[in-house]
């Protein structure tokens, strides 16, 4: 860490320990919500000093190295967005896989999906979001104000895997954004269906990244 983040930013950070403890949280809240004052609960009841605005400060520069970026919940008001609790994605999988020696194929399908959207150059916070509101969008992709689609991301390679409160809460955020663009990524799974009137694509993860453009 000498020679890493603290040096790249110039800014000569002693408390390398805080910094470790704070990176591995994140990695740990990959595709999940995640709280600096959570974080900052733990360290404290385990005897790290470190205050609130320091930790506010390794989550920027987590951000501006490139290594982990914080998505914010979905609202017309840029102002409420900057409070939501953010969920935390990743540039590269590997490191959560490293890290955490986990294979969570649900949260890494979810990872690889934000991945392809920085890669096609949508900003986050920006253009894309998560919604929550009584049920979880994973993606929202907003353009010129305007929600232009919803998408959800699940591990499944048939429709019997695919559980029902994802359609769910796919519909409801259609209602409430009035956004009918409904799609659900999955591994490997393809079909269109229509619930209540509401029409939504199954697609795979190969087929939706070989598709997907700059929006």
């Amino acid at each position: 860490m000498r020679n890493g983040i603290g040096s790249r930013n110039g800014m000569g950070i002693e408390n390398r320990y805080a910094l470790s403890l704070f990176m591995k949280a994140a990695v740990s809240s990959f595709a999940k919500n995640f709280s600096v004052n959570k974080v900052f609960n733990t360290l404290k009841s385990i005897g790290v000093s470190v205050s609130r605005k320091t930790l506010y400060n390794f989550q920027k520069i987590l951000e501006d190295v490139g290594l982990v970026f914080f998505l914010r919940k979905y609202d017309k008001s840029v102002r409420k967005v900057e409070m939501t609790l953010p969920k935390v994605y990743l540039v590269d999988n590997g490191i959560y896989r490293f890290m955490e020696g986990k294979k969570d194929y649900e949260r890494l399908l979810e990872g690889l999906v934000f991945q392809e959207f920085v890669k096609s150059e949508l900003e986050p916070n920006r253009e894309v979001f998560y919604w929550e509101k009584g049920g979880e969008v994973d993606f929202v992709i907003k353009k010129d104000d305007k929600v232009k689609q919803l998408i959800q991301v699940t591990y499944a390679s048939s429709r019997g895997e695919i559980e029902e409160r994802e359609i769910e809460s796919l519909i409801k955020a259609g209602r409430e954004l009035k956004c009918d663009d409904l799609l659900i990524v999955t591994w490997d799974y393809e079909e269109q269906f229509e619930v209540s009137r509401w029409r939504a694509r199954f697609l795979p993860l190969w087929k939706w990244a070989l598709g997907l453009i700059p929006v």
